[in-house]
């Protein structure tokens, strides 16, 4: 893992920019190896225990980068995780070691971008991953404009994997279902982690087209913050070749995420 930071202070100022520019390009890798409890009943890693590995890779790398949680909060700034699009070649079993890679790949006014993958032992990718993530004002609540210091994160130029599209449900839905918001479905942070959304996406659909399909794509847009108690409505819209997802809160009727999934 590279750590972006120079020391030798004998280093002229453009070749320390050079050498920071240089390490900081490089992608990060970051090794987990999948246990039992995250493996669903087909031997398949948990699309939320997936999440939970990307979102994880990228922590520590904002670590080493200088933008950590941690260090936003002390300028009353936080991530917050605006897109995820994932494409599924393979999902691993249990036992196996999979690595995590990460790396930085563009910004614009409003966000920062980040992408993935994830390999197998024999280097063979399993999923490729992009994210784009905004900088939140802590005491407004608001989106700010990027801080400046974000602006020397050297980016490696994206693969175009990051989905644009508007994601519009139509009609009546196909399936729904509704749940409670549980305490341990809080975070650190006091909110619900953006990990439950998928989990709740799929818990609207037919047990038969779980047990019997390969989920082949996941495109999610988060929208609202859930804080507090209550219930969700997950609804799922046919849309070949899979389905159109929107997560309500039923106390006010606000649309928390909308998704998109494809299977095979």
């Amino acid at each position: 893992m590279a750590i972006c930071r120079i020391r030798n202070t004998s280093l002229k100022a453009s070749d320390a920019q050079s050498l920071i520019s240089h390490i900081c390009s490089m992608k990060q890798r970051y090794s987990f190896t999948i246990a039992t409890h995250q493996v669903d009943q087909h031997n398949r890693l948990k699309i939320s225990t997936l999440q939970g590995y990307l979102q994880e890779a990228a922590w520590y790398h904002a670590v080493e980068l200088g933008v950590s949680v941690e260090q936003l909060q002390a300028q009353d700034l936080a991530w917050f995780l605006s897109r995820l699009t994932l494409h599924v070649h393979r999902l691993p079993g249990w036992g196996e070691s999979v690595n995590v890679l990460t790396w930085p790949s563009g910004r614009d006014k409003l966000y920062q971008y980040r992408e993935f993958q994830m390999l197998d032992a024999e280097g063979e990718v399993l999923v490729a991953a992009a994210s784009s993530w905004l900088v939140v004002s802590l005491t407004e609540r608001k989106v700010s404009s990027l801080p400046q210091f974000l602006h020397s994160i050297p980016a490696t130029p994206p693969q175009e994997l990051l989905a644009k599209a508007k994601l519009r449900p139509q009609g009546d839905p196909a399936h729904r279902w509704q749940g409670p918001v549980h305490w341990h479905d809080l975070d650190q942070y006091g909110h619900v982690n953006n990990l439950l959304y998928s989990v709740w996406a799929l818990e609207a659909l037919p047990w038969e087209h779980l047990n019997h399909c390969s989920l082949t794509y996941l495109d999610v847009l988060f929208k609202q913050e859930m804080h507090q108690p209550g219930q969700v409505i997950s609804e799922a819209f046919l849309e070949a070749p899979g389905y159109l997802h929107r997560i309500t809160r039923v106390e006010d009727e606000e649309v928390l995420a909308l998704l998109e999934t494809r299977w095979s």
